[in-house]
């Protein structure tokens, strides 16, 4: 079978033993099978060794419920790599779509174009992530649209809203960065090494937080808890703003949930483009920011 087959398989059985309630072997070969993937009982078994040893995701038995579950505690970054399954498996199916011929193209509809714009730095910003080696570009900046030349250590790319960012140390600066990829010309790599910091934990930074901004005025993180009304409540639930979230209520007035999250702008954005269908019950200095942001807004429309 191709490896595009046996991605999307993979992601199949991830995807269906993360969303069902301990289901069975016989319930997750049933289900492949279903999808069109005839194996055998020993293949499944050697997918679910595969996805642990190759993923990092352990996918354990508990015998009380006589099913399986992700072992979140034991494995590594579990939702990102079903999430980069679930990317290739679409992109997998986008191709095969496209080879019926350019007619295709009718029935299906991009976001935006603007979106694959810098695209093709991501395999060299990767390789020198991988082999730890500086690299020199020119960015351009959105809050000033200042050029300016950068000589960076790449230790990170993060994929947010469609975007591709790099986030690297930048000596000059005694910091680490973020620069967003479609900002990036002229993206060289240097013959000099560096040796990583390893003091730094660089998924934990984005762990906890929404998006890829610095912590507001450097707050830590902390406990943010939100009230919808019921109908975006539904909405939320489909598609979680963070995999934090702790259900507090959920009944026919109120859906209030708690998020444990560092918060940033990204945090505050989202709020405010729900702002008519929900209410921050805290903490005391959000509920304040997003308060004068709302009175900003009504001034406009005075």
């Amino acid at each position: 079978m191709s490896i595009q087959g046996t991605i999307k398989r993979y992601s199949l059985v991830i995807d269906h033993i993360k969303r069902s309630a301990f289901p069975s072997f016989k319930e997750i070969h049933e289900l492949l099978q279903n999808e069109g993937f005839q194996i055998s009982s020993r293949t499944l078994q050697r997918d679910l060794e595969d996805i642990r040893d190759e993923f990092g995701i352990e996918i354990a038995y508990d015998s009380s419920k006589k099913g399986y579950f992700i072992d979140y505690e034991n494995s590594v970054n579990a939702d990102y790599i079903l999430h980069f399954l679930e990317l290739s498996v679409s992109a997998q199916v986008m191709i095969d779509t496209l080879k019926e011929g350019r007619e295709a193209l009718k029935y299906i509809s991009f976001d935006s174009y603007d979106n694959f714009s810098g695209l093709s730095n991501i395999q060299k910003l990767l390789f020198a992530i991988k082999n730890s080696r500086e690299v020199t570009f020119v960015h351009t900046s959105y809050q000033t649209g200042k050029i300016s030349a950068q000589n960076v250590r790449p230790y990170l790319l993060k994929e947010f809203q469609g975007r591709w960012y790099l986030y690297a140390d930048n000596p000059s600066l005694m910091d680490f960065r973020i620069y967003g990829i479609d900002r990036i010309d002229q993206l060289g790599i240097s013959e000099k090494s560096f040796k990583p910091k390893k003091d730094v934990d660089i998924i934990q930074r984005f762990e906890n937080m929404i998006g890829v901004t610095n912590a507001w005025d450097g707050k830590g993180k902390q406990e943010i808890v939100l009230s919808f009304d019921p109908e975006q409540g539904m909405y939320f639930k489909s598609l979680p703003w963070h995999h934090s979230y702790v259900v507090m209520n959920d009944n026919e007035e109120e859906f209030r949930v708690s998020l444990n999250i560092i918060p940033n702008i990204e945090l505050v954005q989202r709020i405010l483009m729900h702002s008519d269908k929900v209410r921050v019950i805290e903490p005391v200095w959000l509920r304040s920011e997003i308060k004068f942001a709302l009175e900003e807004a009504l001034k406009k429309y005075s």
